[in-house]
């Protein structure tokens, strides 16, 4: 003692040459071995236990010893701020549990004892389901679980048919990414027509003055 919940009291007597023994104890234990073990013990398992020793007919004294059980901590609910892209921050998540201490764990070695953890500048390999466990008085309680998605930055890049004459339409091209999932804004200037599009390759733009153009050109996935 102390034990946690689900695990096992040993109870330990000393020897006493030709006796038996007789031990009493809370939730109605009894036993007659000189060191009896109580497995998978929860909180009615907790208190004091007596023994005796009986050595031809004569019964000694009873000696007590009290075991206190810690029960397990709740699993802390995990969480984070998947998806990310790469090179971003990623945030993990915990439940506050009172007098607890944490341990976070991936598939892949990432470890920490913050509640919650910070990681920096990820990769794809920070994609991973982690496990968050607490600890309270020495018991370690269930885990919960939380799956982060790790995606590639978007690629803004693009080509047009400029230059053109004053008056002519430019047409535009999507270089980087594209495929389903992404999500395309371009803005083209407060003298352009139109001046924005979700298009992903917008043609037909008209420009209201010559000169250079700043176009703004921006890919999202959704994270």
């Amino acid at each position: 003692s102390p034990v946690c919940e689900g695990f096992d009291i040993n109870l330990t007597a000393s020897t006493v040459a030709g006796a038996t023994y007789s031990w009493t104890g809370p939730n109605g234990f009894t036993a007659n071995v000189q060191n009896p073990t109580i497995s998978n013990v929860g909180a009615a398992n907790a208190g004091t236990y007596s023994v005796t020793s009986t050595v031809a007919g004569c019964t000694s004294p009873a000696s007590t010893t009290d075991v206190v059980v810690n029960l397990l901590p709740p699993a802390p609910i995990a969480s984070s701020n998947s998806p990310v892209c790469i090179g971003d921050t990623l945030f993990l998540f915990a439940t506050f549990i009172p007098n607890a201490t944490y341990l976070w764990t991936d598939l892949i070695g990432f470890t920490s004892t913050e509640q919650n953890p910070v990681v920096p500048n990820v990769t794809l390999l920070a994609g991973s389901t982690y496990t968050v466990v607490a600890t309270v008085n020495g018991c370690t309680g269930p885990g919960s679980q939380t799956t982060v998605v790790v995606v590639p930055r978007p690629d803004a890049s693009f080509t047009s048919t400029a230059p053109v004459c004053f008056g002519s339409p430019v047409d535009f091209t999507n270089t980087g990414s594209t495929g389903s999932g992404y999500t395309y804004f371009w803005d083209f200037g407060p003298d352009a027509t139109p001046a924005i599009s979700s298009d992903e390759n917008p043609t037909g733009i008209v420009f209201g003055s010559a000169g250079i153009k700043t176009i703004i050109f921006t890919v999202g996935n959704g994270s």
